[in-house]
């Protein structure tokens, strides 16, 4: 998803970003609240409206609702701060709004009050636009406006009720999955059961859509049957990243870290580089090592940055990256954490560092086997 958003702004040290699918559920709100302004006020009973006013209050109330959305995630997202959850961003896109966890709940007590806090906030959203409503009436404001507040104000209220539907990974969900944790001191089977709910609510809403395209209604039936498959997976996803949390939670790298590194020295030339090292042996990282102390690494990413006809013209020093903070790791740290920084770094492979002298690399593909042999091993 990060890969096509672009920032926005910050709150609170959070990215708000926009991802490019949001265009189009954009785009299907404005028109989907243009005709319901029409419908609610026709021409013939608003003599001072014309096609340009029903499209202008659609696209005002879109925004708003879009800020609703980044409000709602926000809620989540401070929330979840407070109980020591690292938040990478907030990302609009096609089904809505996501906040981004570099790490889930440690507690029952971290999900339950997350989790509530996002239609929370869409509650108090409905209820504050609603309040201005009645108050605009009663003052004499003008219709258009009192139309857009209408609409804010049903559709929060509508979020709410959504959302608060228990089925995982909806906002309901984890609220019922922190009330099973609790009780059951089982995250993994918590997640098992409110995931199986997701599913079957995720199910229902793609026959709710099959229905609805049989029946001639097209848009609002393909509408759903990509939510409820949106849902389904997403489900499905959260109790996967539930279980290879617990595989991989405790499990130091040492244990399965490649203890012998090809490394480069500085002084080397780019073009020896790639014939004798990159595609010879076929590794994506070489640290680069002067006197058993590491200096920095290499990567394709900054090979690439040379031209192929200067390759023999430029030395590794020239080109490396030496920002060793984002790649080091030590033999103990958690495989799980390891995982979190190649997340942050984008970078599959993190450098093992044993005071100071280089001990190993860990790639992503030696989690992954890791992974999946203790998943078989264990019969999960």
């Amino acid at each position: 998803m990060t890969s096509r958003s672009i920032t926005i702004l910050r709150v609170a040290g959070i990215p708000i970003r926009i991802d490019a699918s949001w265009i189009v559920i954009a785009l299907v709100v404005t028109w989907s609240l243009a005709v319901e302004f029409a419908r609610s006020y026709p021409l013939r009973l608003n003599p001072g409206f014309t096609a340009a006013t029903y499209w202008f209050m659609a696209a005002i109330g879109a925004v708003l609702l879009f800020v609703c959305l980044i409000l709602h995630e926000l809620g989540h997202s401070l929330v979840g701060q407070r109980f020591g959850m690292r938040i990478r961003s907030i990302t609009l896109f096609i089904f809505g709004g996501v906040a981004e966890l570099e790490s889930e709940p440690k507690s029952a007590k971290g999900e339950f009050w997350m989790a509530v806090a996002g239609p929370a906030v869409s509650l108090a959203l409905a209820v504050g636009f609603w309040a201005v409503w009645v108050v605009g009436g009663v003052a004499d404001w003008p219709v258009s406006v009192l139309g857009v507040l209408r609409e804010l104000a049903a559709i929060n209220a509508i979020l709410v009720g959504f959302n608060l539907v228990p089925a995982f990974p909806l906002d309901g969900g984890r609220v019922l999955r922190a009330i099973l944790w609790a009780t059951t001191k089982n995250l993994k089977q918590a997640t098992s059961i409110t995931s199986q709910m997701g599913a079957g609510f995720g199910t229902a809403m793609m026959l709710l859509g099959v229905v609805g395209v049989l029946g001639g209604q097209v848009v609002f039936g393909m509408w759903w049957l990509m939510l409820g498959w949106f849902l389904r997976g997403a489900s499905q996803r959260g109790f996967e990243q539930v279980v290879v949390r617990r595989a991989l939670e405790g499990e130091p790298v040492r244990r399965f870290m490649t203890t012998d590194v090809s490394s480069v020295q500085p002084d080397l030339d780019v073009e020896n580089l790639v014939e004798n090292y990159v595609y010879q042996e076929h590794h994506k990282m070489y640290p680069v090592r002067e006197n058993g102390h590491v200096l920095g690494y290499v990567t394709p990413r900054e090979i690439k940055q040379v031209p192929r006809g200067e390759w023999p013209r430029h030395r590794v020093a020239e080109i490396m990256a030496s920002d060793l903070d984002r790649v080091e790791i030590t033999p103990e740290t958690d495989a799980l954490a390891a995982l979190a920084r190649m997340q942050r770094s984008d970078q599959s492979r993190l450098l093992v560092v044993d005071h100071g002298s280089l001990v190993g690399i860990v790639t992503l593909h030696d989690l992954l086997e890791f992974l999946n042999l203790k998943l078989e091993l264990e019969g999960v």
